[in-house]
């Protein structure tokens, strides 16, 4: 048991640095000391954490198959929180397929799970930043919503986003998805220079935190701050698709529908040979060549 719970805190520490690989051996490993002992909390926990790899890596398929694996365990303990983190994890995967109505039913299953039972695990603190992102839509599709809307759905996500916090104080993990989620909220309604603060203070937490994954999520959408053809929109849509390159995550996973332009030559790295903490390393020597049309001097010499 000690080392089952051994290989479910080192997929923990791996999963959230985006180390994709090593994260998935280590719930391979849990899984399996879980299903020797007839663990069904460990083995929810484990196929819960295999679907978001899965999901990142855009397996969607084999993230179905966990998600439904960890809902099937869960029903073996009756656990409020381990349920709560499978709706959150089956919700986020089924939005990933386009089923976006299941997907925002499953997300609020989870939040209300959290909020009846006041659960406060860590494996449920993302569910209000990712229903307040779903909940927030394309640019394009929150703009053709009545203003009502609008301003309906802006209000709901405030008071998620609140409640996010309140996690991130506990969590810090969760702050830069927190801080994410609260600038796309000013670039829908139409204050991209605002929106671009929150996006630069998430860039810097995750930076903090070496989270790649959600870093290279908070540079895809920060390049819709800016104008097409601004050097900046480039240069974020840039990082984003190098850091994914780098962690092996599917571009619709981090928000790339499309491959951007090749990074300038003194950005050029090579993926395959870079471990965690030299990626990110080498990713901030490329946005010292971008520094200067992305006003991120600050941010990266705090980096340093």
């Amino acid at each position: 048991y000690l080392l089952e719970l051994a290989h479910e805190n080192l997929g923990f520490t791996h999963f959230h640095r985006a180390h994709l690989g090593t994260a998935a051996f280590h719930f391979r490993k849990a899984l399996d000391l879980s299903a020797e002992v007839g663990d069904h909390r460990g083995q929810a926990v484990a196929h819960l954490f295999l679907a978001r790899i899965h999901r990142i890596r855009g397996n969607l398929d084999s993230a179905r198959e966990n998600g439904a694996q960890a809902l099937k365990a869960i029903r073996e303990v009756r656990d409020n929180s381990l349920e709560a983190g499978g709706l959150y994890a089956s919700g986020v995967v089924t939005l990933a397929l386009d089923q976006r109505e299941e997907g925002l039913d499953l997300l609020e299953r989870s939040r209300k799970l959290v909020e009846e039972h006041k659960l406060l695990q860590e494996y449920v603190a993302p569910v209000y930043a990712a229903l307040a992102e779903a909940l927030l839509l394309t640019g394009v599709e929150f703009a053709a919503l009545p203003q009502a809307e609008r301003r309906r759905i802006a209000k709901r996500v405030r008071r998620l986003l609140r409640r996010s916090r309140r996690f991130a104080r506990r969590f810090p993990a969760h702050l830069g998805p927190t801080l994410r989620a609260r600038g796309i909220l000013e670039l829908r309604l139409g204050r991209p220079g605002k929106a671009q603060r929150f996006f630069r203070r998430a860039v810097a937490v995750l930076r903090e935190l070496d989270m790649s994954f959600q870093l290279a999520r908070t540079y895809a959408v920060w390049s819709q701050a800016y104008e097409e053809g601004d050097p900046g929109r480039s240069g974020t849509l840039n990082m984003a698709h190098a850091i994914s390159q780098e962690i092996g995550a599917a571009n619709a996973a981090v928000g790339l529908p499309e491959v951007p332009e090749r990074l300038p030559a003194a950005g050029q790295i090579e993926t395959a040979t870079l471990p965690g903490a030299t990626q990110i390393r080498s990713l901030i020597e490329v946005g010292k060549v971008l520094a200067a049309t992305l006003d991120l001097d600050v941010l990266l010499e705090k980096t340093m």
